[in-house]
């Protein structure tokens, strides 16, 4: 029973690390806390959802699709909004209320479009249920979990290994002195 509870919090957080992480790269780079990231984020399953159970595309192409429109949806925001605003040193307050307005945005869009109830679908089949340590957990549950496990070491190592991530950390640092010496510091933040 106390490792299907541990298993149940573990497979219930992985999903919210995720995001975490996407947030705090955020506020390392920009030092604003960007209250739209969830509202954001909640466009790929959408998109996934419409490309999948609507017009019949495979599950990993929607998959990817749904990342490449989420990533679309936010460097349109920040060329529209978040850069302009920067350029014109707005404080953080005032980029602070700007994402809040774009979450109030995207969040009544998504209602709009999609109304306000729970939707599912099944992908596949789940009848698989795999005893991990005395935890019982479905194929998607374990699914879900590697790839929140995979993509968290993948930024680790993207941030501790790379060039992009040495310029990342420069930026995070100090966006001023990045600049000073050559790093292109919008291209980082986007």
């Amino acid at each position: 029973m106390i490792a299907q509870s541990i298993a149940n919090a573990i497979v219930a957080v992985s999903p919210v690390v995720l995001v975490s992480i996407g947030l705090s790269l955020i506020y390392a780079c920009t030092r604003t806390l960007h209250f739209a990231h969830g509202a954001v984020l909640s466009c790929a399953p959408f998109v996934v959802y419409v490309l999948h159970r609507d017009l019949g595309v495979p599950l990993f192409l929607c998959l990817v699709i749904g990342c490449l429109a989420t990533y679309g949806i936010a460097i349109i925001l920040d060329l529209l909004i978040y850069r302009p605003m920067r350029y014109r040193n707005a404080s953080s307050l005032a980029i602070l209320l700007a994402s809040l307005g774009v979450a109030v945005v995207l969040q009544n869009g998504l209602s709009l479009a999609f109304g306000d109830n729970v939707m599912s679908w099944r992908a596949g089949s789940s009848a698989k249920i795999l005893a991990i340590f005395g935890a019982r957990l479905t194929m998607p549950q374990v699914i879900g979990l590697c790839a929140a496990v995979s993509l968290s070491v993948a930024v680790l190592a993207l941030i501790a290994l790379t060039r992009t991530g040495k310029l990342f950390r420069a930026v995070s640092c100090g966006a001023g002195l990045a600049e000073v010496v050559g790093v292109d510091v919008h291209r980082v933040v986007l």
